[in-house]
């Protein structure tokens, strides 16, 4: 009887520790891996003496996520440089972070993130860099990591775009491409994406709010991260600024698949 009773209890801690580990869920970039590691080559800026002596190697430090998505209390784990080590906390507080959640409630945590330092990869990314569209240039810019919304903007955002915000939902439209999945099997439906307009215009932290499927999240993705931005004012500086955006997917009556005209997407 004592045996049985000993083999039922390890076979209850089995099956009860994995049901409750799936209540927890580790705090993590809003979005994808890939759309964080674009922004980060193209956020990361290599500093002057390390890229001249040839210094390079992977920074990791392990910090505290807040409820709220906030950062703080960074401890280095591994250190590169006094220099890159900076430039890794400074990248690491403008990804926009999902707190941990246990059940589903929003809780402090502590995590880790690394960023390596290539020198020849940076100039690969930085000659690429060169070939894309110079968003805006702005005289002055906030240098900290806050994320402003919209009703705390002096000047809201501005796409800069043939006709301007006027012209949006034009150009939104003339910049779908329907999927070939979604069209196959008849899908349609609004993509809301979440992301950051940065001080320099350009997007980041793009993340799914409302998800589609048949390869519409990826598309609105495209169109979103192509785009560029007037920025977000306040006091005179251009600031980091949270927004929203839908992209109708909807196929024409016809059947023949052209979208009709998007919506006016929100947080514009």
């Amino acid at each position: 009887m004592q045996r049985s009773c000993f083999f039922y209890i390890i076979f209850l801690i089995c099956f009860v520790e994995p049901v409750l580990a799936q209540h927890y869920l580790e705090a993590s970039p809003r979005s994808e891996r890939s759309l964080i590691k674009s922004f980060l080559h193209k956020e990361l800026i290599y500093p002057a003496y390390e890229m001249e002596n040839k210094i390079q190697g992977t920074s990791e430090f392990e910090f505290r996520v807040h409820k709220d998505g906030s950062t703080s209390d960074f401890i280095n784990l591994k250190s590169v440089s006094p220099s890159i080590d900076q430039e890794t906390i400074r990248l690491i507080k403008k990804i926009l972070w999902q707190p941990a959640t246990n059940d589903g409630t929003p809780i402090e945590s502590v995590t880790t993130y690394s960023i390596k330092f290539d020198i020849n990869q940076y100039n690969r990314n930085h000659r690429k860099a060169l070939h894309e569209i110079i968003c805006n240039e702005v005289a002055g810019t906030d240098t900290t990591t806050i994320i402003y919304p919209f009703s705390r903007l002096e000047l809201a955002p501005e796409p800069i775009i043939p006709g301007g915000r006027k012209n949006l939902i034009t150009y939104l439209h003339e910049q779908l491409k329907y999927p070939e999945a979604a069209f196959r099997l008849n899908l349609s439906g609004t993509v809301t994406l979440g992301f950051v307009i940065e001080p320099n215009g350009k997007v980041s932290n793009i993340y799914v709010v409302q998800s589609v499927g048949g390869g519409c999240d990826q598309e609105a993705i495209r169109i979103v991260e192509s785009m560029c931005w007037k920025p977000g004012i306040i006091q005179g500086l251009a600031v980091r600024s949270h927004s929203k955006i839908d992209i109708q997917f909807k196929l024409a009556d016809s059947g023949k698949g052209n979208p009709i005209p998007n919506r006016q997407p929100s947080g514009i």
